[in-house]
């Protein structure tokens, strides 16, 4: 089998760079009416342009008031009123962190993607099986095309937080607030789910190519 050291450090260097990728926290947070929606303290100067879909804005927050699972009562509207745009600036402020972090993470992801993809070239011009690994690579496309949706989703959801006139309407601000929260976690679990797959299916493919080739 025809093996070169130029093959050995692409093994070498995908093997021990995935750890960047899984050193990446879930982007996000909102905080308000005292509840938290956690954020991830990382930062980076690159920033993100997103589209807001502002005329699709009222029909979601009634999807999303229809979704409520209790009525608010006036004392909490009260008290949602007088909060809630103290909370938008804050949420302002994540939905542009979530966009920086979003573009670093999907930026990592998409080349981890390409270089693989280089290695499998170079490893099938040596005669090289890398069947396995075209299909992991083909997973992997799937799960950061799932990632990149329901970030999207999230985003907006963000977008529709800090947008809305929350004095008016205190209960499509609490309603936002939660489609926010359940957007964050699919967020959270979709990165949490490539990371996983990266460190216990694709590493461990490479270490094995490598010790094969090495053999």
């Amino acid at each position: 089998m025809l093996y070169n050291s130029d093959m050995k450090k692409k093994l070498v260097y995908f093997v021990t760079s995935l750890s960047l990728v899984f050193a990446l926290g879930a982007p996000l947070a909102a905080q308000a009416e005292g509840q938290t929606v956690t954020s991830n303290s990382t930062t980076t100067t690159t920033d993100s342009s997103s589209t807001d879909d502002s005329a699709g804005r009222p029909s979601r927050l009634e999807a999303e008031k229809k979704n409520l699972k209790e009525a608010l009562t006036e004392a909490i509207k009260t008290r949602i009123a007088g909060r809630c745009v103290a909370a938008q600036a804050i949420v302002k402020g994540k939905l542009k962190n979530n966009g920086v972090i979003s573009t670093t993470r999907t930026s990592l992801y998409d080349d981890v993607v390409t270089n693989l993809q280089a290695l499998v070239t170079a490893a099938k011009a040596k005669n090289v099986d890398v069947t396995e690994l075209q299909t992991e690579i083909t997973t992997l496309q799937a799960k950061i095309a799932s990632f990149k949706a329901v970030n999207t989703t999230y985003q907006q959801a963000l977008a529709d937080l800090s947008a809305l006139d929350c004095k008016t309407d205190p209960t499509a601000f609490k309603a936002a607030l939660e489609a926010a929260r359940a957007d964050q976690l699919a967020v959270f679990n979709s990165a949490k789910d490539i990371r996983t797959y990266l460190n216990d299916t694709v590493k461990v493919t490479l270490k094995a190519l490598k010790t094969k080739l090495d053999s």
